[in-house]
């Protein structure tokens, strides 16, 4: 029987090198490290937990910083819960936490850990077991050799590549693209455009010349901005099937109005949404047949460990970008999962404390 209650939690930015630089059609700014806020829950047992936020400002309107001072702030409204009833603590952070969904995935995830931690149960047993492993893309950044990393990538046995776009010139993007294929001749690929084409004929025109080009394009992500639907949903009836929505999806409401579209599925992310966020979404997903994948955005193992479990657990999940761990200059013993190759194999063991 769990008797523990929250004694406190705190928030620090944590600066982890990247292995290569990274950049997005959003973010172009070629970055160098990732700053990931840990977010550590103490019990009164004198155990801690943690959990991981990475925000993204250009999806949440929020930063390491900002997510650091609301954590902070949120946090009295938790001390003294109990931990057996983890969704009241959930409730309360989402109450305190209310417009920073970065932050709030942060908490949650260090109250679940914990919550399994303490009961003696796995991330993937807690929510559900349905499956073991699962497998991942790998993404190719704007900003890299977009050829050589799919080489790489391809040895290493990934099957699906993530290619961001959203080059200045898009016929630049097609160029990567060919190099890309050549440099992975059996490869699926994964188009991001990050909100990267002003309006709908843009996308369309460009997407039409890459299936032309690649005849192995699984799916197009959010060709235009998050918050003009009519647009998604004329891209995606010019494409059936082929289109994913990813920044436009960040609550279940915005799941609720995407469903109503012809879009063909949703790229879910923790650092979206929140723990709670994510399943609810994914569960208004599902019922409107739309096809799911979980990403990431700059995590370490540890959200990425925790994400695979989720998806492993829930076995709602059809398709998976969990390779940002892959772009950090993070080594050492790996506790949350095992890989080989693309394929990620979530602990099976109850979360240690810190």
């Amino acid at each position: 029987m769990i008797r523990a209650r929250i004694a406190g939690v705190t928030a620090s930015i944590v600066e982890v090198p990247l292995l290569r630089p990274f950049a997005t059609a959003q973010d172009r700014l070629k970055r160098q490290v990732s700053r990931p806020v840990r977010v550590v829950l103490r019990l009164d047992n004198g155990r801690a937990y943690a959990g991981e936020s990475v925000a993204v400002a250009y999806v949440t309107d929020e930063t390491p910083e900002s997510v650091v001072d609301v954590v902070q702030a949120a946090a009295p409204a938790l001390v003294d819960l109990e931990l057996a009833r983890p969704r009241a603590a959930i409730a309360a952070a989402a109450s305190a936490l209310d417009g920073a969904p970065s932050a709030l995935a942060g908490v949650e995830m260090a109250v679940v850990r914990a919550f399994a931690g303490e009961a003696g149960l796995s991330i993937v047993h807690l929510f559900g077991g349905r499956r073991l492993s699962i497998e991942t893309d790998f993404t190719l950044s704007l900003a890299g050799d977009s050829a050589a990393d799919a080489q790489e990538a391809h040895q290493r046995g990934f099957r699906s590549l993530k290619l961001k776009v959203g080059s200045a010139d898009p016929a630049e993007d097609l160029a990567r693209l060919r190099g890309a294929m050549r440099a992975a001749p059996e490869a699926r690929f994964r188009l991001d455009a990050n909100q990267a084409f002003a309006d709908a004929n843009a996308a369309i025109r460009w997407i039409r010349a890459a299936i032309t080009v690649c005849p192995r394009v699984e799916l197009v992500e959010q060709p235009t901005p998050k918050d003009d639907l009519r647009a998604l949903h004329a891209v995606a009836r010019a494409f059936p099937g082929l289109i994913f929505a990813d920044e436009a999806c960040r609550t279940p409401a915005h799941a609720l109005a995407i469903a109503a579209r012809d879009v063909g599925g949703i790229n879910l992310k923790l650092m979206k949404c929140g723990v709670s966020g994510l399943l609810e979404c994914a569960s208004v997903a599902r019922a409107a047949g739309r096809r799911l994948m979980i990403g990431c955005m700059l995590e370490s193992a540890l959200g990425i460990g925790f994400a695979a479990a989720v998806a492993c657990g829930t076995g709602w999940f059809e398709l998976a970008d969990l390779d940002s761990h892959l772009l950090l200059d993070a080594p050492g013993p790996e506790p949350h999962f095992t890989q080989a190759g693309p394929l990620i194999t979530p602990s099976l063991d109850p979360p240690s404390p810190e």
